[in-house]
């Protein structure tokens, strides 16, 4: 299952437009339809959800009923009841989501079995389909989606369920069979407390969505084996450990067939060759293939228009025909008829579901700083899809009890409720529903025991060192068998490194920076003093450590090799103990040790020596922010015991471990930001791609402008990119250029292959690569001449100049009979005969990568495919490997599955839209450490949501009778209710009472001074009315101990002390944010203090002007404002923030009439009041937890 949104009044024509007989025939059903061969196009769609009970004016809207177009087009332009047009709550803003996408889609299997069976088995496999997707559609409104209310949407919500319309689609883009549903959820769904219609909360189904998407896999394979017998089987994938389950009997080359759209264009490419010289008696040149690759890609872009299903059938039959023993139909028949036991969640005792639920805990744990149970759950419904169930129920309540089981295990880090909760916004379990649900945020002790070891190390200060002296004499020199000296950031990085005595250091440097260089000066500082061999290189992968090892002019090895071997230390140093023994025995005895028994002690010992550590040795860890958690734990923890220093040298904005890590940044921020760092970016030729790496690495969305204008940036859509993308690497190669191909997108793997499919066609059209050869990994082939690139470390295959690693780029100079082959290096330098299993499972094609393999690299060009689902670093790792340029090629129109998708269905964003939300996308781990912090504070502006919604409940009776007095008809008052401005309103109102306004004298005369008949939003205009008045008339602001964080007043007139209770403790805990932030702007010396004048001498004083610091502190947090150099001077989006910041810059103006004393340098904690005191926190200025 996948999702994606949809644009308001975009999407329904498409669907639509396909449909076979419009919007239904009289009495059919939408099973019906399927028999119905000869009809072109889809069946219409029909609606689904508990939600649609309070339609058609509480009548309701029967599940199954055929959707017309004038109901999908209420539902997606305008937000709209599908019967009576009326707007279901607020309207629709012009760009915003109409509904979702939900596209069910089978196994391959099934849809292979399902595009060959006769009629009535196709029909049984369509109603399994359609139920599946009824049960997870159920099963998500029970426990998936919600909706908000409240400021800022602060309150979850349950609701009735949800208003779909479902539509059937038979084929891929590509005419493939691909059964698959489009489930449109409408966005827009009913409360349960109040009825109200609001917005779907989405969090929830991102959240949720891998977890739904096995829960139906498992659930579709329960029913079709329960009505056709069905087995199943596990099929290997090279993108995961996790086998993909298919329908036994159905085989690999079979589902190829129908997977494979490269096959369709090289066919189409070759026959329009063959025409070619027939037509013109001579082969096309390079250029003239070129063209005639594209005309044959875009020949293989079906437009799907209708084509009927018998149709389908026919041409899916004779594809299949060749790869079968048996006529079709007979074959799918043959495959059922499977002894295949369905259990119940009874029969499974909580000790056998402890065996899954532990397994689930340890993969989701090793791939996770942090979990929720919907990751486990996904892994729960994973680990079951071999098992069959008797009933979909059976199956949810079984992974229900393993979740449970295996959370238990976990550590919870989400701290409880950190405020108390009135009465009235508690669930019925007593939870509070300012939490989402599902928020639990969970670890393993293991875990976060190694993360306090790698943090205590961080703070260790008894290293090795080297004298300042020897430093700044190495650092000044040119480095060994260079002509240059470091930089000064270098040489000042170098020297920080070897004098701090830190157990464990680090050293960051964003891309392009010169870790390389800094590095090779490390060692020499290093060795200078500590003596040659002292200094031991290591990094993530083989790969990596081969070039660190270049850099360095040392031996290294990657990680986990290192680590395997001196895992092995206790075993060999007992072993080489037995052989002395047995040496002293021989000479004990008189006799005289074999010479060969000495050799191997000798051997041995030489062994032991290269994977033990020895005090003063300095090990450094390049990539580190490639590196587990639990790999830098073993490691440092080797260090500590032997009195060896680690260095970790990275960036935390480029990409992370693929198993659990985040540490590189946490241990970063746990040295007070104060790590050495490295500040000069020296890669690009050109001077302002430096300043934009640098700015795109600190999601600085203006930075893309720059990358627009210099020409950096094309958009359209996938295909037209890929091309695009294609073409331009291509002719980068022509100009002799070192250019790479990158694929950062959700299905990368894909696109990879995609890329490398045509990169190669075009070289075999050319005659630069031999078109026969043999399968390599992927469903590709590859010849003589090809690139590939090994994705296995072996030891055993080696060349004259080391071993097969992954990551290493090699030309095929053989190919063999038995699907082996010779390569050789890119160099030239070594050749190596690779096995038939190895080349099968192990070797890629290598014209294009994944930005994941390219970190670390640095070429001429690069051109990088990027999507709305990009994270950040990835695309700073994509900017940043191109020392001439960097290219950017963005999906417009992205579709989650580019199989089932279709254009249209969305409103086309801009590519800068696009690379913004990339930006603002982090996709890093971030450790459970930093996640518990996180979770132990809230933004103010958070905090302010949750107080004015308590406030806006328990004033609610009061404002409504204030408001029926103010002279607003009852239309009029409800109009003002419904308006999203009305919370704003009463905040308002609030404030100017606290103020002086009248609301039972002046508020009647503000209401009656002036006619609402023209006003779009009453509320908003009573708002600007009350705002205006109150300044003109002069009302003063009221005095700063009434205001929180001196932003705005305490509520009057609430007694309840279960509500006061709540807003005291929000009122506290914004306070104390706001001091806590305000310490960290001081300390940190931030230009917009300085609008609050110098610091005072006293306590007493410094203690009046830190209170005013606070409240600027606040006024940032509170509208999250997060570059406060020119805070107090920014554009300001509504009437409650300019009333804020007038508040604040009187505060300011106060602030600055305090006397000033010239040296605060002491100035670590300040009073605030009583006896209170703060030390400085640690938190990161304006952080939104």
């Amino acid at each position: 299952m996948t999702i994606r949104r949809l644009s308001i009044g975009a999407g329904f024509k498409y669907l639509l437009k396909s449909i076979s007989v419009g919007d239904g025939p009289e009495g059919a059903s939408k099973s019906d339809l399927v028999r119905y061969y000869s009809e072109t196009g889809t069946p219409p769609g029909v609606f689904l959800g508990a939600g649609l009970a309070g339609l058609n004016n509480a009548v309701g809207v029967e599940v199954g009923q055929f959707v017309t177009a004038e109901n999908l087009q209420r539902m997606l332009q305008d937000c709209a009841d599908p019967i009576t047009g009326e707007v279901l709550g607020n309207a629709p803003r012009t760009k915003g989501v109409g509904g979702f996408d939900l596209t069910f889609s089978p196994s391959k299997s099934v849809s292979v079995a399902w595009a060959l069976a006769d009629r009535e088995t196709r029909e049984v496999i369509y109603r399994c389909h359609q139920e599946a997707i009824a049960e997870v559609l159920a099963y998500a409104e029970r426990e998936v989606f919600h909706t908000r209310s409240g400021k800022n949407g602060c309150v979850e919500e349950d609701i009735v369920g949800v208003i779909a319309a479902s539509f059937t689609h038979f084929d891929s883009r590509d005419g493939d069979p691909q059964l698959h549903d489009h489930v449109v959820v409408l966005n827009r769904v009913q409360a349960k407390d109040d009825g109200a219609w609001r917005t779907l909360d989405s969090r929830g189904l991102s959240a949720s969505t891998v977890m739904l998407s096995e829960m139906h896999q498992g659930v579709l394979s329960d029913l079709l084996t329960a009505e056709l017998g069905w087995g199943w089987e596990p099929h290997a994938r090279r993108s995961s450990p996790a086998p993909k389950w298919e329908v036994a009997g159905v085989s690999e080359r079979l589902m190829e067939e129908f997977s494979t759209r490269t096959t369709a264009i090289l066919d189409a490419k070759d026959r329009l060759i063959t025409q070619f010289e027939e037509d013109h008696h001579r082969a096309p040149t390079d250029v003239e293939v070129l063209k005639l690759r594209q005309t044959a890609t875009l020949s293989t872009r079906r437009a799907k228009k209708g084509v009927g299903l018998g149709d389908l059938t026919n041409e899916w039959t004779a594809r299949a025909t060749p790869y079968l023993d048996n006529e079709p139909t007979a074959w799918v028949h043959e495959l059922s008829g499977r002894d295949v036991p369905a259990f119940t969640s009874a029969q499974f005792e909580d000790e056998i579901l402890l065996d899954i639920a532990t397994t689930s805990l340890e993969i989701v744990s090793s791939k996770r700083p942090t979990f929720s149970r919907a990751n486990v759950q996904a892994e729960v419904f994973r680990q079951m899809q071999g098992v069959r169930f008797a009933t979909p129920a059976e199956r949810i309540l079984t992974a229900t009890r393993a979740t449970d089981l295996a959370v238990s295990q976990a550590l919870l880090i989400t701290t409880p409720d950190l405020h108390h909760t009135p009465r009235f916004l508690l669930r019925s379990d007593g939870t509070s529903k300012f939490r989402a649900t599902g928020h639990w945020i969970y670890t393993t002790t293991t875990l976060l025991d190694a993360e306090a070891r790698l943090l205590d190390a961080g703070q260790r200060t008894d290293a090795a060192v080297v004298s300042s002296a020897t430093v700044a004499n190495i650092t000044k020199q040119p480095l060994p068998g260079k002509t240059f000296a470091l930089s000064t950031d270098q040489a000042l990085a170098v020297e920080q490194i070897t004098t701090s005595g830190y157990a464990l250091d680090l050293l960051v440097g964003p891309a392009g920076t010169g870790k390389s260089t800094a590095m090779a000066g490390l060692r020499a500082a290093w060795e200078s003093e500590h003596g040659t061999g002292s200094v031991t290189g290591l990094a993530p992968s083989a790969a990596a450590a081969e070039v660190l090892g270049e850099d360095m002019g040392i031996d290294t090895d990657n990680l986990a090799k290192w680590l395997y071997e001196h895992r092995q230390h206790g075993q060999r140093t007992r072993e080489l103990g037995e052989l002395h023994e047995k040496v002293g025995l021989i000479e004990r005895t008189g006799g005289v040790p074999n010479p060969r028994l000495l050799a191997s002690i000798a051997s041995r010992e030489e062994v032991l020596a290269r994977w033990t550590l020895r005090a003063g040795q300095l090990i450094v860890v390049d990539e580190a922010s490639l590196a587990s958690t639990f790999a830098l734990d073993e490691l440092t923890s080797a260090a500590l015991d032997a009195r060896a220093k680690v260095v970790l040298v990275g960036d935390g904005a480029q990409l992370s471990s693929v198993d659990a890590g985040g540490m590189f940044r946490t241990l970063v921020r746990d040295r007070g930001n104060k790590a050495p760092t490295l500040a000069d970016v020296r890669r690009f030729s050109a001077a302002w791609e430096k300043e934009a790496s640098l700015a795109v690495r600190n999601g600085t969305s203006s930075s893309l402008g720059a990358y627009a204008t210099h020409e950096r940036i094309a958009d359209g859509t996938r295909d037209d990119m890929l091309d695009a993308l294609y073409d331009a690497w291509q002719a980068d190669g022509e100009r002799g250029l070192h250019s790479l191909m990158l694929a950062s997108d959700t299905t990368t793997t894909t696109t990879v292959n995609e890329l490398n499919a045509r990169a190669r066609a075009e070289r075999v059209a050319s005659g630069a690569v031999v078109d026969d050869g043999v399968d390599v990994a992927g469903a590709m082939t590859a010849g003589v001449n090809d690139l590939v690139v090994t994705r296995e470390n072996n030891r055993r295959l080696k060349t004259d100049t080391g071993w097969v690693k992954n990551g290493d780029v090699w030309t095929v100079s053989a190919t063999h009979e038995d699907g082996s082959m010779t390569v050789t290096r890119v160099d030239g330098e070594g050749s190596v005969i690779l096995p038939t299993t190895y080349v099968a499972q192990n070797v890629e094609l290598a014209y294009a990568t994944t930005v994941h393999r390219a970190q670390g690299r640095t070429v001429d060009t690069t051109h990088a495919f990027v999507s709305p689902t990009t994270i950040r670093e990835v695309l700073y790792v994509a900017l940043t490997r191109g020392s001439e340029s960097n290219h950017l090629y963005v999906d417009t129109h992205y579709d989650p599955d580019p199989n089932t998708g279709h254009d249209g269905l969305t409103e086309v964003p801009s590519a800068l839209e696009v690379l913004a939300g990339v930006l603002h996308h982090e996709g890093a781990d971030v450790s459970a450490t930093d996640m518990i912090r996180q979770s132990q504070t809230q933004s103010i502006a958070a905090l302010v949501a949750e107080y004015d919604t308590i406030v806006s409940i328990a004033e609610g009776p009061r404002w409504d009778e204030v408001l029926s007095r103010s002279g607003l008809s009852d239309t009029e008052l409800s109009q003002a209710k419904a308006s999203p401005a009305y919370a704003a309103l009463l905040a308002q109102l609030r404030d100017a009472e606290s103020r002086g306004f009248d609301v039972d004298t002046e508020l009647p005369m503000l209401v009656s001074g002036r006619s609402f008949g023209d006003a779009d939003d009453i509320a908003s205009v009573l708002h600007h009315r009350i705002d205006r008045y109150v300044t003109e008339v002069g009302y003063p602001s009221p005095p700063a101990t009434e205001l929180v964080a001196g932003l705005f007043p305490r509520p009057t007139g609430i007694t309840d002390p279960d509500v006061l209770l709540a807003l005291d403790d929000r009122a506290d805990a914004i306070e104390r944010r706001a001091r806590e932030l305000a310490t960290i702007a001081i300390d940190r010396g931030d230009a917009w203090v300085q609008d609050f004048g110098d610091a005072p001498p006293t306590g007493e004083q410094y203690g009046r002007w830190a209170r005013k610091v606070a409240a600027g502190a606040a006024y940032f947090d509170r509208w999250r404002i997060n570059n406060p150099d020119a805070l107090l001077h920014v554009a300001i989006g509504s009437h409650e923030q300019e009333a804020q910041r007038s508040r604040v810059l009187d505060a300011a103006q106060r602030a600055r009439t305090l006397s000033v004393i010239e040296d605060i340098s002491e100035k670590s904690t300040y009073v605030l009041s009583g006896n209170e005191s703060l030390d400085p926190p640690t938190l990161e200025f304006g952080l939104d937890h």
